[in-house]
């Protein structure tokens, strides 16, 4: 059972999946990305008035190249605030970079803000003052990329103090008692012994320091570093992190006390579907053939198992409402066509809806 859902703090994550080209090249605008995280940020305005912040990461820049950008507002309309200084970074230096190609591998090294991994967060205050240290996204640096942790959320851990004081007995001295240098020191501190583990097995693997960093990356289980970093957290939470080498993750307590959402599509949901696999108990109305102006109507998708709609270019119609029961999974997968929704979901505990 959830909270009721009240004045709380906002976040969102979005994890392009092409290159800053492809959208470019597509929607005639590099700030897709960053256009999109507003939109997120502005429909969640209501959950906190306090603050906002904005973090971004850049991939596959070379040392010495900025990757990643963070910028945080407690000034009244702050998500605005913050949005006008990304706008303002960019155009200055389009301004003063007119010969670039906007699709260059240069205009993408060199552009502030502009990123594949974006997280968002808009506060409303609960603990500290209202000032420019207590607006998330908050972050823990370090010269390794991949040691880099940024983290917004939504929470409240009622023993905080039990956890601050596992922190001392590791050793570390924490800033302050909040709740959210608490969380972020935890998982930093997992996510460090992660790395030292896997550090010592490269290095008795004969490889060199340099040769290391892409390969701890590829080898680092963020799964594992949560479960150990959460595994005495009493509270309601949902989180939400990146690392500085592009990796990002979501996790939310397990009695769904703060509730999130997602959605994995390729790039965009835009028009899909044709040939519809279901199982026994949904019921399929409609021409099943494979020409171009095909439609497939889907009624009744309450059903007990997963359902697999397998789409190409013609239209898929959910008239009514549906749900996907508990760790069952609704997959709709395809390259173009028309998907129309007429009802409400209802997503059950550990189910899932994909858009591929």
């Amino acid at each position: 059972m959830s909270d009721h859902i009240k004045h709380e703090c906002g976040i969102a994550l979005i994890h392009l999946k092409h290159p800053i080209s492809y959208y470019t090249k597509k929607y005639g605008s590099n700030l897709y990305g960053i256009d999109k995280m507003f939109l997120m940020m502005e429909k969640q305005k209501n959950r906190g008035q306090d603050g906002a912040g904005y973090a971004s990461i850049k991939f596959d820049l070379t040392p010495g190249q900025k990757y990643l950008y963070r910028v945080r507002s407690y000034n009244s309309q702050a998500i605005h605030d913050v949005f006008k200084k990304i706008n303002k970074k960019i155009f200055q230096f389009i301004d003063s970079n007119k010969s670039l190609n906007k699709n260059s591998k240069a205009f993408y090294s060199g552009v502030p803000f502009i990123g594949q991994v974006m997280l968002g967060h808009v506060r409303y205050g609960t603990y500290g003052k209202n000032s420019i240290d207590y607006v998330q996204p908050v972050m823990r640096q370090n010269n390794w990329m991949h040691r880099n942790l940024i983290l917004a959320g939504n929470f409240n851990m009622s023993n905080n103090d039990e956890l601050f004081e596992s922190l001392v007995k590791l050793g570390q001295h924490p800033k302050e008692k909040s709740d959210t240098i608490t969380i972020m020191e935890k998982i930093g501190h997992f996510l460090d012994s992660e790395v030292s583990q896997i550090y010592d097995k490269l290095k008795d693997g004969g490889y060199t320091k340099e040769e290391m960093p892409p390969l701890i990356e590829n080898k680092l289980n963020i799964v594992k570093i949560l479960k150990k970093s959460s595994k005495n957290w009493d509270g309601g939470y949902t989180i939400a992190g990146m690392l500085g080498h592009g990796d990002s993750f979501i996790l939310s307590d397990p009695s769904g006390i703060r509730p999130a959402s997602y959605l994995d599509i390729d790039e965009s949901v835009s028009d899909v579907v044709l040939e519809v696999n279901t199982n026994a108990d949904s019921i399929c109305d409609g021409d099943d053939s494979t020409s171009e102006n095909s439609t497939v109507v889907v009624e009744d998708i309450d059903h007990s198992g997963s359902s697999t709609l397998k789409l190409t270019e013609a239209e898929l119609s959910l008239p009514n409402s549906f749900s996907v029961p508990e760790q069952k999974i609704m997959t709709i997968t395809g390259d173009s066509g028309e998907l129309t929704f007429g009802g409400t979901g209802i997503f059950e505990s550990e189910s899932q809806f994909v858009l591929n």
